[in-house]
């Protein structure tokens, strides 16, 4: 036990001054009587440790145990990401908040999920504090509404929190096995002053902070505005979600200024986690700049249109939406969507003819597959 070999004469020293009355046998056995007032001696490690005790420490060798390996320490490769990542949230003016890892199922009710959502298939604690604390959570969002209610009533109406923790999955129900624990990240934002853009502007802070881009397509969840919610894509995988709460919801957490909640699988993004950015050196020739209104279907989106320009030459290097137009001078179930596009030339400088040129050929692809056309 000690690693060291104890004389047998010290030992029966030691032993002998604490009154356990030792007696050796043979070569190896030890025979002592505890005295009864010694409650704390169970086994033969207390014997061991009340020998070194009387021996002194100073005669343990050290040793290095034999499987063991020399490590630099640290973080690993998850735990810096996270924390980057944690560090660039709290830079654009949001504070970390921590909850329990339980909800209720009232919790459920206010977030409108249908009795069939896999949602609701949650964990039922055995013995809960209470009522409210009776679920394993399989979605972060309630307690970020929670948070954001208790702000409000406690007179912060404005503010941009974020937590990253587990949701638990159970692969069935009653539990046969242990639950899939997957990390989720989840960014809640209220106030007068923010909006759907600014969640948005989050959205995209998290992207490039793993040097990915997202994608957005319009969804329906049953807690969040119809027309402002977003399904967020990597990849072409849906991630996550982001949106307006709905107004029902609002008044029934007593919400005094408009809220807005994204929701993340960080654990499908920390494939990302190690991913790094990639220089691309500066163009050798000059950038050619091209503006296009695009007059279009109003159920045509801005993401429809990015991808389809993008696509349609690898010359393109950016794409930017700068205005959107409704009015008199279009039909009334058309809209108008004027783009910033940028031409970058690779091996040989391009002409503004040749720019004209590939224009054109944008606007005979945009008008065969979405009938859009230029704006007169």
């Amino acid at each position: 036990v000690l690693g060291i070999e104890v004389p047998k004469d010290v030992m029966l020293r030691i032993l002998t001054n604490l009154q356990f009355a030792p007696t050796i046998e043979g070569e190896d056995e030890l025979t002592i009587h505890i005295p009864a007032y010694r409650e704390d001696m169970e086994s033969y490690p207390d014997i061991a440790e009340e020998i070194i005790r009387m021996y002194g420490y100073d005669h343990v060798i050290p040793t290095f145990m034999p499987n063991a390996k020399v490590t630099s320490g640290g973080r690993n490769e998850r735990q810096r990401s996270e924390l980057s990542l944690k560090r660039d949230l709290c830079a654009v003016g949001c504070y970390e908040c921590m909850h329990y890892s339980f909800f209720s199922p009232s919790d459920l009710d206010l977030l409108r999920y249908p009795q069939d959502a896999k949602e609701r298939f949650a964990i039922r604690i055995l013995n809960p504090i209470n009522e409210d604390l009776s679920l394993m959570r399989t979605t972060l969002a309630a307690s970020m509404l929670g948070a954001i209610a208790r702000n409000q009533k406690n007179g912060n109406l404005e503010g941009r929190l974020f937590e990253m923790a587990r949701v638990f999955i159970p692969k069935a129900l009653p539990l046969t096995e242990y639950p899939e624990e997957r990390n989720t990240l989840c960014v809640g934002i209220f106030g007068a002053q923010e909006s759907f853009f600014t969640l948005k502007s989050i959205a995209q802070t998290i992207a490039n902070n793993l040097n990915i881009t997202f994608a957005y397509q319009q969804a329906n969840k049953p807690f969040l505005h119809p027309y402002q919610t977003a399904s967020i894509l990597c990849q072409g995988q849906v991630v996550g979600y982001m949106g307006k709460v709905a107004y029902d919801v609002c008044e029934q957490l007593s919400l005094r200024t408009e809220a807005y909640v994204m929701e993340l699988d960080m654990e499908m993004l920390s494939a990302y986690y190690a991913k790094r950015p990639v220089f691309e050196p500066l163009p050798k020739f000059d950038e050619q700049v091209r503006d296009l209104a695009l007059v279009m279907d109003k159920s045509i989106t801005c993401g429809e249109v990015e991808e389809l320009i993008k696509n349609s030459n690898p010359l393109i290097k950016s794409v930017t939406l700068f205005d959107v137009y409704e009015g008199e001078q279009i039909a009334a179930d058309k809209k108008s969507m004027a783009f910033k596009i940028v031409i970058s030339p690779k091996d040989e400088p391009i002409s503004g003819e040749k720019v004209d040129e590939m224009m054109n050929k944008l606007l005979r692809k945009l008008a065969f597959m979405k009938n859009i056309i230029l704006r007169a």
